[in-house]
């Protein structure tokens, strides 16, 4: 059977016939029909306006103006860089204060060229629009699930440690230095801000700790102890709990038993799986991560 279509019969409906109706129909309800759209004071696609919004001086190079255009791409990634390299420290933040403003800087340079004509206080208010959008929505977000799935700048003391959030925690064991996230402790005068301790693991699950007045153990092995540790208690973790003494550094005594003191940091000191951030990188670039 010669299934080529024929001359005299109008062809098949396709079987994407029902969605264009129901664009119709959309079309119809909604009056997109009568929209007049802003006319952009310059021809470009839609792939390039995207491009000018994405990529930091890329609307210079659509503009014709090559060389600022390299200048701005290559001070955002030297930007990136340098807040990579020194991420926790202040010339990150600097840095990344600087990628933001590049940015910025290209999309109202290509905003300024589709509507050359706007008044002062109009583009005051889309540069502030732009800053917000760009700034918070997303460069603060990008950092924050940057921060929140791959690495986290912890301080601790003078030094800065970045911390692997992929590190699983199937493989930790005692001795590792981890990071975790102490939820706040408090009751009877005694407070414990919440906060990221990164301190050295004494004992996993199912190790049995005893604490003395001259030592504590772990399964019976004595060890020194630590600073705060209570003189009488005994506990063994239960499955996915681990025992890691923070080094509190500041302590303020207001008539407080040190027992009571030593029962509150012992809570905070024992730690849930979902309280554990990761394992500091040994080496993050140069920078040597060994504690």
């Amino acid at each position: 059977m010669d299934h080529r279509s024929s001359s005299y019969y109008p062809p098949r409906a396709g079987w994407n016939r029902s969605l264009y109706s129901a664009g119709y129909a959309v079309r119809r309800h909604l009056h997109l029909e009568n929209l007049n759209l802003p006319k952009l004071a310059i021809e470009i696609s839609g792939a390039r306006i995207l491009l000018c919004l994405l990529l930091p001086g890329f609307s210079f190079h659509d503009a014709g103006w090559k060389r600022w255009a390299r200048i701005i791409a290559a001070s955002w990634l030297a930007a990136g860089f340098v807040f990579l390299l020194w991420l926790g420290y202040s010339a990150a933040n600097v840095a990344f204060g600087l990628m933001m403003s590049l940015h910025v800087s290209s999309v109202v340079h290509f905003l300024n060229r589709v509507a050359p004509g706007i008044s002062v206080w109009r583009r005051l208010v889309l540069s502030l629009g732009v800053l917000f959008v760009v700034g918070t929505l997303v460069y603060a977000t990008g950092l924050k699930w940057l921060q929140n799935q791959m690495f986290m700048p912890l301080q601790t003391a003078d030094k800065v440690y970045v911390v692997n959030r992929l590190a699983p925690t199937e493989t930790l064991r005692r001795g590792d230095w981890v990071a975790f996230h102490s939820e706040r402790v408090g009751g009877g005068g005694i407070y414990i801000q919440e906060g990221y301790v990164l301190d050295r693991i004494l004992a996993g699950p199912g190790d049995e700790v005893e604490f003395t007045a001259a030592d504590f153990r772990v399964n019976r092995v004595p060890r020194e102890k630590l600073p705060l540790m209570p003189s009488n208690e005994r506990l063994v973790l239960p499955q996915n709990n681990w025992l890691i003494w923070p080094s509190l550094r500041t302590v303020t005594r207001n008539n407080i038993a040190e027992d009571a003191i030593a029962r509150s940091v012992l809570q905070m000191a024992t730690v849930r799986r979902e309280q554990i951030i990761g394992r500091p990188f040994r080496r993050w670039f140069w920078r040597d991560q060994t504690l």
